[in-house]
């Protein structure tokens, strides 16, 4: 997933300048990086992973000082700063520190290793400088944030990585001196630092960890939402919502009979790098008849491509509902030529209790006819319906 487009235009490099380094950095912002491991027993050491592409002799510094509630860093300890090699390193590469040395995953390092208590400490990430930070990720080994940096091993939270930032974030608790990261993941990187900071996802002792790569990472371009399709006036319409998307130079809509072979029949240009919702939409003017099998095959800039689920839409009268990722409407569709089109549609909305929250009947017609799941709180639904002699269940999420 390489950035393409910043060999692409001069004056592009502006925004590539991290504060007290040179030209070509990448300017790293909050969820691009998570730390995955530390150590606080001889000799100290700490691992992180980088969660996009990273340029070469770009800059990422790190330091055991606390944060001033007040908005700075107290200045008192160690910073180390880890420089990329003189190529590219590509997102899903853990780097571990030890002693002062990069033992693992490329680069090298200047500055002061960082010395951790064994009675609590913490760890930032940041590009910039001590006065002038950009701070990208935050570990707290004590327990919980504190109300301030009152000694070196204390420290308040940085509001530039509080719970809806998107930021690495965590704080183990209890206290304990040695902790690393597990598993295999794969997803976009709002999806790994929110596994990053879950503290179940890590194992945690007063014993030294030797090894603090112990995760692998596969970074997706894009996080979809939701996709679906629904048949009307002898067409097909597609709709599909994206949380973030990486690289993501755009997405072909391809289409089967059968679920095994796809035929590309659209194209649909992408955002990029963005890391706020987009809504997208495509029809298929000419679809089969019965069943249509329609995924998504998003390719990067550099011509890698990632499949996502099949979806199906029948254009033999099958009932059908849309959006199944809904804030406040969900329609029910018949596509035109139902066997029972002419009988009233009953349903009943239940939740995952069991519990029935809803339930009414709609009149026949052709076109799509609003439920009123306004009022449900978030969560996840089924819905019952029969019409007539057929009947059938699906599932949808209220998301607020």
């Amino acid at each position: 997933m390489k950035r393409l487009f910043t060999f692409r235009f001069s004056f592009l490099f502006a925004f590539l300048v991290v504060a007290g380094g040179g030209y070509g950095q990448t300017a790293l912002q909050v969820g691009d990086i998570g730390i995955t491991g530390y150590d606080a027993n001889n000799p100290d050491a700490f691992s992180f992973v980088l969660l996009v592409d990273v340029m070469a002799n770009t800059d990422i510094s790190f330091t055991d000082d606390g944060w001033y509630a007040s908005g700075s860093f107290r200045t008192n300890e160690q910073v180390i700063t880890w420089t990329a090699p003189a190529s590219e390193i590509p997102a899903g590469t853990v780097i571990v520190i030890e002693g002062g040395n990069v033992i693992e995953g490329g680069g090298s390092v200047s500055g002061s290793m960082p010395a951790f208590s064994n009675s609590g400490d913490q760890l930032f990430a940041f590009q910039g400088t001590l006065s002038n930070p950009t701070i990208l990720a935050g570990l707290q080994m004590n327990g919980n944030w504190d109300a301030d940096a009152s000694s070196s091993n204390t420290s308040a939270e940085p509001t530039a990585i509080v719970a809806g930032t998107g930021a690495f974030n965590l704080a183990i608790s209890p206290e304990v001196d040695n902790a690393v990261f597990v598993g295999s993941y794969s997803g976009t990187p709002a999806e790994i630092i929110a596994q990053l900071n879950m503290q179940s996802n890590w194992t945690t002792s007063d014993s030294r960890i030797s090894d603090l790569s112990q995760a692998t990472f596969t970074l997706l371009p894009i996080t979809l939402l939701s996709f679906e399709g629904a048949y009307r006036d002898g067409q097909v319409l597609l709709a599909w919502a994206t949380a973030v998307e990486v690289n993501n130079d755009y997405m072909l809509v391809e289409r089967s009979a059968d679920g095994v072979a796809y035929e590309a029949i659209g194209r649909v240009e992408g955002k990029g790098t963005t890391y706020v919702g987009h809504e997208y939409a495509f029809t298929d003017l000419n679809p089969l008849a019965g069943a249509n099998y329609y995924r998504l095959c998003q390719v990067d800039f550099d011509g890698s491509k990632t499949y996502h689920q099949p979806i199906v839409v029948k254009t033999d009268g099958e009932l059908s509902i849309f959006p199944t990722l809904t804030q406040k409407e969900l329609y029910v569709q018949s596509a035109g030529g139902h066997k029972n089109a002419e009988q009233w549609l009953q349903y009943h909305i239940f939740n995952l209790q069991g519990k029935e929250l809803l339930q009414g009947a709609l009149i026949p017609s052709a076109s799509p006819q609003a439920l009123p799941v306004s009022d449900l709180p978030q969560g996840m639904y089924v819905l019952r319906w029969q019409q007539g002699g057929s009947s059938g269940v699906f599932r949808f999420l209220v998301c607020r």
